[in-house]
């Protein structure tokens, strides 16, 4: 059996049928070849007939929907509530003419909203020591998630020593900015709308 022929049941008879394709059309042929003159023969000007096993099921169409629009406004109504009534001035810094939230109010914004993490991965590079321009780097992963929803938030950050040139305990220092940033990413992309961290703009922050 060819790809341009196939076998199928007659609908007038109890009998098989094979199709064959001429010239771009599908017509009847008995098993053993000759011309099948059963009523289910298609004429010339028929559609062509494809076989069920090329035949694409059709897929449903879903269109993904928002929540109810009166629950998120209410939502989003207590996130600026938060902001403005929870956060205090020691929970921001100016980096030029803008306000970023800093690492203690990332950390009031997972307690209120009951949300947990954990580091998914970490990596040094060197993975000791100091590479040719004299610094070091820590990358990091963190999971961010909310067990009623089973939503979560994965952050991945990049720490410099070369980011400043003095540090109090280095080696700590490095790795700490880098997991703030990282879980910062995370919780920001979980509950706050991505909103950058202070400490993403600067290594001067609290880390």
């Amino acid at each position: 059996m060819t790809s341009n022929e196939f076998e199928t049941d007659c609908k007038f008879g109890p009998h098989k049928i094979k199709m064959v394709q001429e010239n771009g059309k599908w017509y009847p042929r008995n098993i053993d070849g000759t011309t099948h003159a059963c009523r289910s023969a298609p004429r010339l000007d028929q559609p062509e007939i494809v076989p069920t096993n090329q035949i694409q099921p059709s897929l449903p169409i879903e269109i993904v929907e928002p929540m109810d629009i009166d629950r998120l406004a209410e939502a989003f109504k207590k996130f600026e509530d938060f902001k403005t009534r929870l956060l205090t001035e020691d929970d921001s810094v100016k980096i030029g003419n803008k306000l970023f939230l800093k690492k203690s109010a990332w950390r009031k914004w997972a307690l209120a909203c009951s949300v947990s993490d954990e580091i998914r991965s970490e990596e040094r590079v060197p993975a000791e020591g100091k590479d040719a321009k004299d610094s070091f780097m820590y990358r990091i992963t963190v999971r961010a998630y909310h067990i009623p929803t089973g939503r979560s938030s994965t952050g991945v950050a990049v720490a410099s020593s070369s980011e400043k040139t003095k540090w109090a305990h280095e080696e700590h220092d490095v790795f700490s900015l880098c997991h703030t940033r990282a879980k910062s990413r995370a919780i920001s992309d979980l509950v706050g709308g991505g909103e950058v961290s202070a400490e993403e703009l600067s290594a001067n922050g609290d880390n």
